[in-house]
């Protein structure tokens, strides 16, 4: 082991040296340093560059200078979807700014939201766009691959940021191709859209013969929707789900502090209660996770009769054509 009286920089493959008498015997060499996170420093006002990732050798840290920053981002979607004037968040909701102005390789955001001394944006930190209008369509030449190595070893497929009918037929259609048909299919509900075309999608996916299950993404759900409607759309996805007989799955933060302190706090104990209403909940990764299954287990398992689900009338939200 080895001790610094001063601060000093090292990296993978830095000499140790030791020193003594004039002379310097070599110790070795330093290893598996782990990777320092990079990340900008966003606060109200600063504006922050979206650049296009267009190649591999490309320098995707975050950099600042004077209250500009600048990231990058490999998704052509984000850059063909945006106009000046919508809102646009980062890290769950942790950071709001507005779209000043956009380019093909860059989008200008001023920060309109962010901590009072200011808010770290790190590397692979989620960007949601709740107003813009998306251009999307179908799978990616990645998620055919990937597909295929969940259809050799997999239970279930997940159709994350599913908006339209069009997502579900692209993927029966691919799973028809493979002889997928045991292969369970869930739709995560993330967006305002897919929320809004809900009845529609459910409809859609029991055309297919796989298993169906829908999942309640509360994270991209809040920020897309608003967190103060929150509560009502997850209420209102258990009942359309209920009344189309479709298992649900309720998800993001369940327990949280529990699992990640060992603690739970009050509000998120109730909050697991209502998970009775779902067919399956879902626990993050943490050091007591162990534990919250076990408090899980005894909270959707108590002596209170299970509560059964208002049954509502199956509404669609848009006409069928």
């Amino acid at each position: 082991m080895a001790e610094c009286s001063k601060t000093a920089y090292i990296e993978s493959g830095t000499s140790l040296y030791i020193k003594e008498k004039g002379r310097k015997s070599s110790v070795g060499f330093v290893v598996d340093v782990p990777p320092v996170e990079q990340f900008v420093r966003l606060r109200v006002g600063d504006l922050l560059i979206i650049s296009r990732d267009s190649s591999d050798e490309q320098d995707t840290s975050p950099s600042s200078a004077n209250g500009t920053h600048k990231i990058t981002c490999p998704s052509g979607y984000l850059f063909d979807s945006v106009k000046p004037g919508e809102p646009i968040s980062f890290d769950d909701g942790k950071i709001w700014g507005v779209i000043k102005g956009t380019s093909i390789s860059e989008i200008v955001v001023t920060i309109t939201y962010a901590g009072l001394k200011g808010t770290k944006l790190g590397s692979e930190k989620s960007i949601n766009i709740p107003e813009s209008d998306i251009r999307y369509e179908g799978l990616t030449s990645k998620d055919l691959r990937d597909l295929d190595f969940v259809a050799a070893h997999a239970d279930m497929v997940g159709i994350s940021f599913v908006r339209d009918v069009r997502d579900i037929v692209v993927l029966r259609q691919e799973l028809a191709k493979r002889k997928c048909s045991k292969l369970g299919i869930v739709l995560k509900i993330e967006t305002k859209g897919g929320f809004e075309k809900l009845p529609l999608l459910v409809l859609e996916a029991m055309k297919s013969p796989n298993p169906l299950g829908v999942m309640i993404a509360r994270g991209d759900l809040a920020v897309e929707c608003g967190w103060e409607k929150l509560a009502d759309i997850q209420e209102e996805i258990i009942s359309i789900c209920s009344a189309a007989h479709v298992p649900v799955i309720l998800a993001t933060q369940v327990l949280e502090s529990l699992v990640k302190t060992g603690v739970p706090s009050r509000a998120e104990i109730t909050d697991a209660a209502n998970g009775r209403r779902a067919s399956c909940v879902m626990l993050n990764k943490g050091k007591h996770v162990v534990k919250a299954v076990s408090t899980l287990d005894t909270i959707l398992n108590s002596q209170y009769t299970r509560a059964k689900a208002e049954l509502k009338p199956l509404m669609l939200s848009s006409p069928v054509n």
